[in-house]
């Protein structure tokens, strides 16, 4: 756990893109990074259910250190984000306990 007399502090920055939800409203726009993106965010129609596979992809990097879908370009990676499979047989991955790998 950080505090700020250690002199660790975190921010949470960029709200730039933020508007006010609304459960009857589809979103289109495309914002962020192509690795924490949910395919229907690709497809240009998603809800707030989005933010829960962000919410899983970050957790994937928090937990393995690498990111769930790779790649050489930005092609790749969307391409590899709309199948949804992510990888599976990274050494860091394989040796999460079974509970992280269901949370994930």
């Amino acid at each position: 756990m950080f505090s700020e007399e250690e002199g660790e502090t975190i921010k949470v920055i960029d709200f730039g893109t933020s508007e006010q939800y609304d459960p009857s409203k589809s979103l289109n726009q495309q914002f962020g990074t192509y690795y924490y993106m949910a395919p229907e965010v690709l497809s240009g129609s998603y809800d707030a259910r989005c933010d829960l596979w962000s919410v899983g992809a970050i957790m994937y990097v928090l937990l393995t250190g690498c990111v769930p879908y790779s790649g050489e370009n930005d092609e790749e990676i969307k391409a590899k984000v709309k199948k949804g499979k992510y990888r599976t047989s990274l050494n860091s991955f394989t040796i999460l306990s079974s509970d992280a790998k269901d949370l994930i």
